[in-house]
């Protein structure tokens, strides 16, 4: 009899062992993913940046697979570009970075631009302005603040050419590379916040020399 009550309230003490030491893992699972969530870092602008980037070095490789447009096609459109990055903005304020194709049907005599690929900048940054020429030493100032009118979430086209080359504008202008400067929007008028600012610089020679890097 006594065997037996001491091997009932050995096993109880388990059980409340198993639980208390679930109860344990449970706090600790609970604690960690807190603390990860707390420390995490918010997002880098240079990593949108960098986002930007690899989209525009695609639309280099594309375009260079894409090949020539027929002369006939470019007399009639004014288009030499076979792939462009449009930046516009939606109904929510987020911008949306579109990868499209310039596509032509000479039997039907039509040509447009088609959506190829989309994906969206962060809430914690937009494409501010831009400006001519590849900017890669910091202190570099911007040319157009948002190219309508000075709405900073306004279009920004980068087009590249059969031969790899992306520039803002291509059809009749030398393609000195471009510059797009990325800034968050809380700190768009804090120019000691270069944590908060990145650019992408687009060199002349071809889109896949495309670099994102950190401040102005």
């Amino acid at each position: 009899m006594q065997a037996f009550q001491q091997t009932e309230r050995s096993q109880r003490e388990r059980g409340m062992t198993l639980v208390e030491l679930m109860l344990v893992l449970a706090i600790v699972g609970i604690v960690s993913s807190t603390a990860m969530v707390t420390l995490s870092p918010e997002p880098k602008m240079e990593d949108q940046a960098r986002r930007v980037a690899a989209l525009v070095n695609e639309a280099s490789r594309q375009a260079m697979t894409d090949g020539s447009l027929p002369p006939e096609i470019v007399a009639t459109t004014l288009v030499e570009a076979r792939r462009r990055m449009l930046v516009t903005t939606d109904t929510d304020g987020h911008q949306v970075l579109d990868l499209q194709q310039f596509v032509f049907d000479e039997i039907a005599s039509s040509s447009d631009w088609e959506l190829r690929k989309r994906s969206y900048l962060g809430n914690g940054a937009f494409v501010y302005g831009w400006s001519l020429g590849a900017q890669v030493t910091p202190g570099s100032s911007i040319d157009v603040v948002g190219p309508r009118a000075g709405d900073p979430f306004s279009d920004a086209t980068i087009e590249c050419l059969p031969n790899g080359t992306c520039a803002m504008e291509m059809f009749g202008a030398p393609a000195n590379g471009v510059t797009l400067y990325l800034v968050d929007p809380k700190f768009k008028d804090d120019p000691l916040a270069t944590n908060r600012r990145a650019r992408v610089v687009i060199m002349p020679l071809n889109g896949m020399a495309t670099k994102a890097l950190s401040g102005w």
